[in-house]
């Protein structure tokens, strides 16, 4: 398993969006600079914003979000994102790569989806989808569906899909499906399915 995910981390790490940014360093607390400058038209944080609003409701146009809060409608976003604390994306995210503590809705990134806690809907990432809590629906990933917590529903990953929880579903790995606790459903690996089970120690 955790083969499995260092190949995984070092594959995803190669790509220049995901080098040097820490998605699930909850306890990272360093202070972020963002700037919250947008052409808005609309009223009461409604309508169509050109920038990075950090609340939204409506269709949104922003280069890289950055220290966002709540984002409702469609997001489209262009380039890497920033970190962004306590934020969440509802609706159809859309870009390089969405990225939110919390994510429902559609979402397709050109190189992934990714969310800290919370992954909801449906969700196409060229590289991967990738939750660092629960994931749910139907996820489709280039190289990967991973999941810290638990995974319901359709996924597939060109090469594998991964949970440290618990995996219920339809799941395809194009070479394993791999959890750390119940593996029910329909479950297809190229070379493997497994159960790898944490052991307590006294």
């Amino acid at each position: 398993m955790k083969r499995l995910f260092l190949i995984l981390f070092v594959l995803l790490n190669c790509s220049p969006l995901f080098s040097q940014h820490e998605f699930f360093n909850t306890k990272d607390t360093t202070e972020i600079e963002c700037s919250s400058s947008s052409l808005d038209l609309g009223a009461h944080n409604s309508g169509i914003s050109f920038g990075n609003s950090p609340i939204w409701n409506g269709l949104r146009f922003n280069l890289s979000d950055c220290g966002i809060k709540e984002i409702n409608g469609i997001n489209i976003t262009l380039w890497k994102p920033e970190r962004s604390p306590g934020s969440s994306i509802r609706g159809i995210a859309l870009g390089l790569a969405p990225f939110a503590e919390t994510i429902q809705g559609i979402s397709l990134g050109l190189a992934a989806v990714v969310a800290e806690q919370e992954l909801s809907g449906i969700n196409i990432g060229g590289l991967a989808i990738v939750s660092g809590g629960d994931l749910r629906g139907i996820n489709v990933g280039g190289l990967a569906v991973v999941s810290e917590g638990n995974l319901f529903g359709i996924n597939i990953g060109g090469l594998a899909v991964v949970t440290k929880g618990e995996m219920q579903g339809l799941n395809f790995g194009g070479l394993a499906v791999v959890s750390e606790n119940n593996l029910l459903g329909l479950n297809f690996g190229g070379f493997s399915c497994s159960i790898k089970r944490r052991v307590k120690r006294n």
